[in-house]
């Protein structure tokens, strides 16, 4: 994982990762309202937007062949960002074309079990429908989903799931249209704890002070959602500014970044800030 600002070249990388890219946010500005084009190497040149419910997208200069970035836009200034993934154990991709049928088994490479999924419509406007193992405060959790695109609370429903928790070979839909409708083309983004790199998470707030939340690394990237109430997904991370003053973008949104105290991180996780996200159960995603 990591992060970098456009150079503006029309020859890939536009974005520089130092390593082949698989999924990738692509912002083209952080102080004004701005989309979250979510792209893939699994979906070439489309790409859909983690803020709205809309169907995939072409656009030319999304290029993927090399193996130290992304993309070919001589118009990705330096004011434009990514957030890049490459697959490993941590992180995976996977597409499929609906079939309607409950208890689809959709297979994954990533060797251990999924804590957390994103799966969106492709071919169609639709929810992104979100597994997080923390959800309902680890109890249950596959009867439950957020929606990347909202800032909702949890949603009940065995529909998304199919009522079956995901394993390290496989992970499981309903027919809901959502996941797995007949003939629709879908994509599903999955994420899991790595020990030193990366951390799904979840815990409980006390409303009142600040909390110390453990990861085992200093977090580079930080996602946090409020899962028991209406609350946006919070994004934090090192190159843009995260500690006494955080710079705070809300993946369910397109607008500019805040200034806000929310989080100082430590050499072992992040703390928060007095009463800032302590008001509910939440969960988190966080890479090093």
């Amino acid at each position: 994982f990591t992060i970098d600002t456009g150079n503006s070249s029309s020859i890939i990388p536009s974005f520089t990762s130092g390593f082949p890219v698989d999924m990738a946010f692509y912002k083209y500005q952080i102080t004004g309202a701005a989309d979250w084009h979510t792209c893939s190497r699994l979906m070439g040149t489309n790409n859909l937007k983690a803020n709205t419910t809309g169907s995939q997208t072409s656009f030319q200069y999304f290029t993927w062949d090399s193996n130290v970035g992304w993309a070919n836009e001589s118009t990705a200034y330096p004011t434009y960002y990514s957030w890049m993934w490459k697959r490993h154990a941590g992180c995976d991709v996977v597409t499929w074309t609906g079939d309607g049928v409950t208890g689809r088994n959709i297979p994954h490479s990533m060797g251990k079990t999924p804590e957390m999924m994103w799966v969106k419509r492709r071919s169609n406007t639709e929810d992104w429908t979100v597994y997080h193992y923390g959800q309902n405060g680890g109890t249950n959790p596959e009867q439950y989903r957020l929606r990347l695109n909202m800032a909702v609370m949890n949603y009940t429903g065995t529909s998304y799931w199919n009522n079956t928790l995901p394993t390290s070979t496989h992970f499981t839909v309903g027919a809901d249209g959502a996941v797995n409708s007949n003939g629709d083309t879908f994509i599903g983004i999955l994420f899991a704890s790595v020990d030193g790199i990366s951390k799904c998470g979840y815990y409980s707030g006390n409303g009142s002070s600040n909390l110390t939340i453990t990861t085992g690394f200093q977090p580079r990237f930080l996602l946090i959602k409020r899962a028991d109430g209406s609350g946006a997904w919070h994004l934090f991370d090192s190159v843009r500014g995260m500690g006494s003053t955080d710079k705070l973008l809300q993946l369910n949104s397109t607008a500019a970044q805040l200034d806000v105290s929310y989080v100082i991180p430590s050499s072992t996780g992040w703390t928060t800030e007095g009463t800032s996200l302590t008001n509910g159960q939440y969960i988190y995603y966080a890479h090093a």
